[in-house]
């Protein structure tokens, strides 16, 4: 008889039974949960930032999904439609959009997923800017995952040519619902042989407010 069940912070359910031998408890964890958070390297640690994106190149091919197809069957209901040709670049390329688009005259900023966890958090992810319906780049070197050291949080179009995104940072001990530290990176569109292309420009890492 299942006397009680818990989750805790990192996502596990806890259930405690009994039974005629005594009390037992089976603890659950979601097969699909990103490992655990490791902040030791990230590009966030850099001093200079170095650019990896550079003008003129195509949108990147969306890894395929590692999940099951019952939950990705799932999962899909929460994505976006395609309304937007900078929408479609990204769909055409095995992308599945989440979250609203950013618009600022002919800048445009798309969030994009290749995958889900098990909660249908965006795994494998990432935040693309364009110009005129051009790829100018992303704002991450690097694909990111849910719940995990150097994924997005908010993300600021402040003009056609800056804006700024924050990103998650991660200690050992962090709950996976409760980052510690927060980095903050600004940006700005410029161009190459009249090309745009996205420059990150600063980082700045600091504790976690409750404001």
């Amino acid at each position: 008889m299942v006397e009680r069940f818990d989750i805790n912070n990192q996502g596990e359910l806890k259930l405690t039974y009994r039974t005629k031998k005594g009390i037992g408890t089976l603890i659950f964890v979601d097969a699909n949960r990103p490992p655990a958070p490791n902040s030791s390297k990230t590009w966030l640690n850099e001093k200079k930032l170095t650019n990896w994106n550079q003008a003129g190149t195509s949108i990147p091919q969306a890894p395929k999904p590692q999940n099951d197809p019952t939950l990705m069957k799932r999962c899909l209901e929460g994505v976006r439609r395609p309304t937007l040709k900078e929408d479609v670049s990204l769909k055409d390329n095995g992308w599945m959009l989440f979250g609203p688009a950013q618009i600022y005259d002919q800048t445009t900023l798309v969030t994009a997923t290749s995958d889900f966890d098990g909660m249908c958090r965006p795994l494998k992810y990432q935040a693309f800017v364009f110009v005129n319906g051009v790829f100018a780049g992303t704002l991450s070197p690097q694909l990111m995952d849910s719940r995990t050291d150097s994924s997005s949080r908010p993300i600021f179009l402040y003009d056609t040519s800056n804006l700024s995104a924050e990103f998650n940072r991660y200690d050992e001990k962090d709950a996976l619902c409760c980052p510690s530290g927060v980095s903050r990176v600004s940006y700005q569109i410029q161009r190459t042989n009249d090309l745009p292309v996205v420059v990150p420009l600063e980082v700045v890492t600091q504790p976690m407010t409750s404001n």
